[in-house]
């Protein structure tokens, strides 16, 4: 069995840290994180080693060598161009005239390689992918396997409705030489894209090898300071070396500490260091080799590197500083901080939480950095939600932040592009404009400012002028919180695919940034509005034949101008709800006791429309999204469908009945808006509330609100939610799976379950900590047993987890 190490990665995401050197050279626990690997390689008997290699190769080559100072024999293949995973290894083709293990150079893991390798035997796999189990693996490859281990099913960095399994690919794979046979030479080819779902097409023994034990991608920031934790923690079969020199605490030799220090465990100090009288290396600490800790000097889960000098009385936390950094008297660094390589810090200098700074800085005494001295910062969990990003006010979602995530969107389009910007009349949403705009100019775009617009208003704007893409930015109608929605020359929101190319651009901060001579502008829009009724005053009814009063709630100052302008002149008449009356009650009992035709609730500035019905029946946002689709099929023949797989099936039937033709899509807004795009009135039926409303009250003149509403099949539809923690919802997942393998199931977005006639669909929120299930039947009380059997099993499923912790 030879190995291969794959060692070309630059490690983007790792900056500062990788700045100045390769990814696997990248220290942990003073030794490059590609030397623990070798070391397991040697441990389970593999020693004849390829290491494919692309960024700073001569640095790898010149720590490694020959190999023979760890006992191994090590070959160097170089990738002139990138070519993918698969690609570098079919480079080393010549090498590889046996099995083979291929594993990453910059992860960290304890595997049983040897159990993987004897189970590759025994299956007389082809392909043996090492798989182990995540909480949270949205950015894995899930895969899904067999009771046998066979292979069926490959999901890459799903989405939470897409997480069938918590099982996921580690990136070591252990392969038959005559799978090369597959790999083109000289182009770029993956394992998990190309290679896998290949063999899997074509029947070939591919298999999936579970193994308990600790692996890390190291793929961010948090990864790399979690993984030292680790391995502190006993959480990883790894020899720490040195002595232990207090409960918990490892020295290597030549460490030099003051009997009046103070040591707290688990911690490790290096070589050669160090410490003075008073100073306190608290828990998770690991100190590298000739580093200096001042008098009364404190770290608490702290990693510093060689060479590292931390000045009398400074505070350490949380944060990781690179190679020969100083840290002057008094200093405070706090959770999430990096310090680049050289950087020299002065007398009390505060270093925020999160903070990136570049290698070979100077900051002067005195000062508070709150932002990097290079763009951008750590990111949170997840930047979108189920539609455009979402956080709490200056909190979660703050001018800083608006700032990147404008210039990140900027940047996937060339400068003097044109986009447009838009808010809601909320002080939230103006405050991020200004952010958003700064954002945006200095990544050289030409923006029009549209001012204060409906979210419909807004799409047709970009639509018309066509713009290649717009901002719009709520505040009101989301408590606490903001939402920024990012738009595409289609005015719909982003797909999943665009949204991970902000985020990419955020996480590897490679925002463009202009010089000064080509800094952006912004043009005002202020007939934007005016355009945007002018456009709608085309399909308004007339209310010739019958005299209409309508009821109308948490009108906005931009709906306030755009309702009457439209209705003026028209046998329309609206009724408004007083002041300090806007409550959904309130307007359901206007509708009935006024005995009103209509009533009309704006939620989100236009974007989420309810409707009281005569009698008080209340039509929510989400079955007024499914009135959308049977307005739409009324008005057009042979109508092509994008329906949501969470849609009831009945009314569904129901179209097809009528000719239309339905295109099954996942539950995702910006999926769906794009799909409705390529029809304009489809796209501003679904996307636009108020044009909605028009194409109903003009249908309604034609044939009777009651009628057109009765035409409307009968379904027996159930939506509900359920707690589910962000840690817990891959497990869940693969339970469900599990437990539900032998029945009919379909797998587009999340877990539809079939059953007799009904189906449930389970599908994990990618905004909030819950489960969301659909559920529709025969009768409603299958629906709902249904529902409530499923809410049973996510419960039992986290309540088993929580008692094996």
């Amino acid at each position: 069995m030879k190995a291969i190490i794959m060692a070309g990665g630059e490690g983007s995401r790792l900056r500062p840290l990788t700045c100045d050197r390769p990814k696997p050279l990248t220290p942990l626990l003073n030794r490059p994180v590609m030397e623990h690997i070798v070391n397991l390689l040697k441990k389970h008997g593999i020693r004849q080693i390829g290491v494919t290699l692309q960024y700073l190769p001569e640095a790898i080559m010149e720590y490694f060598g020959d190999g023979s100072d760890w006992g191994v024999e090590m070959r160097y293949f170089l990738e002139e161009t990138p070519l993918g995973t698969a690609g570098s290894v079919k480079n080393a083709e010549e090498f590889l005239d046996e099995p083979f293990i291929v594993i990453s150079g910059d992860a960290l893991t304890d595997f049983d390689l040897s159990r993987a390798i004897e189970f590759h035997r025994q299956k007389g796999a082809w392909a043996t992918l090492v798989l182990t189990r995540v909480q949270t693996p949205l950015e894995y490859g899930v895969v899904m396997t067999d009771k046998n281990g066979s292979i069926y099913r490959f999901l890459e960095k799903p989405s939470w409705s897409e997480v069938f399994s918590d099982t996921v690919n580690t990136g070591i794979y252990i392969l038959e030489p005559r799978v090369l046979q597959y790999i083109p030479a000289g182009q770029q080819f993956d394992f998990s894209k190309d290679l896998f779902p290949r063999l899997l097409a074509e029947g070939r023994p591919l298999f999936g090898c579970i193994l308990a034990g600790y692996w890390c991608d190291i793929g961010n920031l948090q990864q790399y300071a979690e993984a030292h934790y680790a391995v502190l923690a006993g959480g990883v079969q790894l020899e720490l070396g040195g002595q232990q020199v207090a409960p918990g605490v490892w020295a290597e030799a030549g460490a030099k500490i003051h009997p009046r220090a103070y040591l707290e465990g688990p911690a490790f100090i290096g070589a050669d260091t160090v410490i003075d009288a008073e100073a306190y290396v608290g828990p998770f600490t690991v100190i590298g080799r000739n580093c200096h800790l001042g008098s009364k000097a404190s770290l608490k889960r702290a990693v510093l590197w060689e060479g590292v000098n931390i000045g009398a009385g400074a505070e350490i936390r949380g944060a990781i500083l690179c190679r020969q950094v100083k840290v002057g008297q008094g200093s405070r660094i706090y959770q999430g901080a990096v310090i680049g390589d050289g950087t020299v810090l002065g007398e009390r200098v505060y270093v925020d939480a999160g903070v990136k700074i570049w290698p070979q800085k100077r900051v002067e005494s005195g000062a508070r950095l709150r932002e990097n001295l290079v763009w951008g910062e750590r990111q949170p969990r997840t930047l979108f939600g189920r539609e455009g990003i979402v956080g709490e006010i200056n909190r979660e979602l703050t001018p800083e932040q608006a700032v990147k995530v404008a210039a990140a969107f900027a940047t996937l389009f060339q400068p003097e592009t044109a986009l447009l910007v838009s808010t809601d009349h909320s002080p939230a949403a103006a405050m991020l404009k200004h952010a958003v705009l700064a954002g945006l100019l200095g990544a050289g775009m030409v923006v029009w400012d549209a001012g204060i617009l409906t979210g419909g208003a807004s799409r047709y704007l970009i639509r018309s002028l066509a713009a290649s893409g717009g901002v719009h930015i709520q505040g009101s109608g989301q408590g606490n919180r903001a939402r920024v929605l990012l738009l595409n020359q289609q005015g719909a929101s982003l797909t999943p695919a665009e949204e991970r190319k902000v985020e990419n651009l955020l996480g590897r901060e490679g925002m463009r940034r202009t010089a000064a001579g080509h800094l952006g502008r912004v043009m005002p829009l202020p007939s934007g509005l005016d355009e945007y009724t002018g456009f709608l005053l085309n399909f308004r009814p007339r209310g010739q034949n019958y005299q209409w009063r309508i009821g109308v709630g948490a009108l906005t100052p931009a709906l306030a101008q755009i309702l009457p302008r439209i209705f003026q002149d028209t046998g329309f008449r609206l009724i408004y709800l007083q002041d300090g009356e806007q409550q959904l009650e309130q307007l359901i009992s206007l509708v009935q006791t006024e005995r009103l035709d209509l009533g009309l609730w704006f939620g989100e500035e236009g974007e989420r429309l309810s409707l009281v019905l005569p009698g008080g029946m209340y039509l929510a946002p989400a079955q007024v999204q499914i009135l959308k689709t049977w307005l739409y099929a009324q008005r057009k023949e042979q109508a092509v469908i994008p329906y949501p797989v969470h849609w009831p099936q009945a009314l569904a039937r129901r179209l097809q009945e009528r000719g239309a033709v339905i295109q099954p899509v996942k539950t995702n807004p910006g999926l769906i808006q794009n799909q409705w795009a390529q029809d304009e009135e489809g796209f501003y039926l679904l996307a636009d509330d108020l044009y909605t409303l028009l194409v109903l009250l003009r249908q309604a003149e034609e044939q009777g609100l009651e009628r057109l509403l009765q035409e409307l099949p009968d379904f027996n539809w159930v939506a509900k939610s359920t707690a589910c923690p962000w840690e817990a919802k891959g497990l869940v997942m693969r339970r469900l799976m599990e437990e539900l393998q032998d029945r009919e199931l379909e797998l587009l977005d999340g877990i539809k379950l079939w059953d007799n006639g009904a189906w449930a669909l389970v599908l994990p929120d990618s905004e909030e900590p819950v489960c969301r299930i659909y559920a529709e039947g025969p009768d409603m009380e299958i629906a709902e047993s249904l529902t409530e059997q499923l809410l049973q099993k996510i419960t039992e499923i986290q309540k088993e987890s929580e008692g094996v912790g």
